[in-house]
């Protein structure tokens, strides 16, 4: 352990606490990834931050590594109504929402950020990325180099610090000093909506006892993609003034959005959500994808109260949000495949820097994780479709944009009227 080397050298003569003390850091990475072993528990709150715009998320971490182990035999994460086990190579899911149903898939090798994303998005887990002892650190920030490293008896408790640069920026890791545990990271990523800092606040708990955290499936019926567990039976599908499902969905920096969280009490704007398929067919993609562009330039000249080809007169600038989800199923998810579906989409993602109104919300690409429990949720069959919601929470009406890139009129004059006051 470093801190008690440190203590020894980074007090004065004088008695007075030095400036932080550089340290090695192959020992510091040592320390942390060791503070990281045995069994522990950390609730970890994710802020999110986009130029003056921030959102927060919360989830819990477990893990259990034996003596002599060099990584974890067991995990136990909890995110939201969703909690999932891993150990013996073997990964068990349940929702709170379907307590009688339970994801049951496979892991080879350690437990891992690799073994995770078999059967959920990429977890912004850094116990993992640290215990993995290479350079992937998470799946946001890509490779890690650690240069330097540093104590702080100032900082009360005292703290050391890691620090290191990925592709996109600055990486900082800061844990106790006398116990390495984690504290505090922070991370320089790129999302859809443009450069961003995920700042993970991190916070010991009691872990309990690891024989406590496996997920027993017997008398649950199993499934083996997260989408049956999330939406196991096919639900009727809302139409026109019918209450909308709740859709939950994924933002580029792997933070939650749902469309009820988007609709608060007391809110007065509709929203408009464009959902269209992205399969890996490329040629299939790229048609449906055509179609979907058609919805969002249609949305932003309705915003703003331009013209659209096809109608005789632009009409009053029309208030509401907008929000843009691809549709790639679980199964085939990668990131790249998410990227691939957001390039030439909207106009952050095609590079333009465009303060004021011309930006709406559905210029950021948000991922369906699948149609289930999207697309499929509404009563008009399409590969590409926008859905207004009104503030009530209730469909106005569904559109299909299936074929529909060169009739932006006809789609226009449906949205108006959805969208009107």
């Amino acid at each position: 352990m470093i801190a008690p080397f440190h203590v020894a050298l980074g007090v004065t003569v004088a008695g007075q606490v030095a400036s932080p003390l550089p340290l090695p850091v192959p020992a510091v990475l040592d320390d942390i990834r060791g503070a990281c072993m045995g069994t522990i528990a950390d609730e970890v709150t994710v802020t999110v931050r986009v130029g003056a715009r921030e959102r927060s998320e919360s989830f819990v971490v477990r893990l259990h590594t034996p003596d002599q182990a060099e990584a974890p035999t067991a995990m136990l994460l909890e995110l939201g109504p969703l909690r999932l086990w891993l150990g013996g190579g073997r990964i068990v899911g349940t929702v709170a929402s379907a307590p009688d149903l339970v994801l049951e898939g496979s892991y080879e090798g350690g437990i891992s950020l690799g073994a995770i994303s078999r059967v959920v998005p990429p977890v912004p887990a850094p116990h993992l990325g640290l215990l993995s002892r290479g350079p992937m650190f998470l799946q946001q920030t890509g490779p890690v180099s650690w240069t330097s490293a540093s104590a702080d008896e100032r900082a009360r408790p005292g703290t050391m610090t890691l620090e290191g640069t990925s592709a996109y920026g600055p990486v900082r890791v800061v844990a106790d000093l006398a116990s390495a545990r984690l504290r505090r990271v922070t991370a320089t990523v790129r999302t859809g909506e443009g450069v961003a800092t995920l700042d993970f606040e991190v916070r010991g708990i009691d872990p309990g006892d690891p024989g406590s955290w496996e997920i027993k499936p017997e008398g649950r019926r199993v499934v083996a993609r997260l989408d049956e567990l999330i939406a196991p039976r096919a639900p009727a599908r809302a139409g026109v003034g019918d209450l909308a499902p709740d859709l939950l969905l994924t933002r580029r920096d792997m933070t939650g959005w749902s469309l009820h969280g988007a609709l608060p009490p007391g809110g007065t704007a509709p929203l408009a959500i464009i959902l269209f398929r992205s399969p890996a067919d490329p040629e299939r993609a790229a048609g449906i994808a055509r179609d979907a562009r058609t919805g969002l330039a249609v949305l932003r000249a309705l915003r703003l109260g331009h013209v659209v080809p096809g109608m005789d007169a632009p009409g009053p600038p029309l208030e509401f949000d907008s929000i843009a989800a691809a549709v790639i199923e679980l199964g085939e998810y990668r990131p790249e495949r998410l990227d691939e579906a957001a390039r030439g989409w909207g106009l952050v993602a095609r590079g333009r820097s465009t303060p004021g109104p011309a930006r709406i919300g559905a210029d950021d690409l948000l991922w369906a994780a699948s149609a289930a429990s999207s697309l499929e949720r509404f009563a008009v069959k399409a590969d590409a479709m926008i859905v207004v919601v009104g503030p009530d929470r209730s469909v106005r009406e569904i559109v299909s944009l299936d074929g529909r890139f060169d009739k932006a009129g006809e789609v226009a004059a449906a949205m108006a009227r959805a969208l009107a006051p």
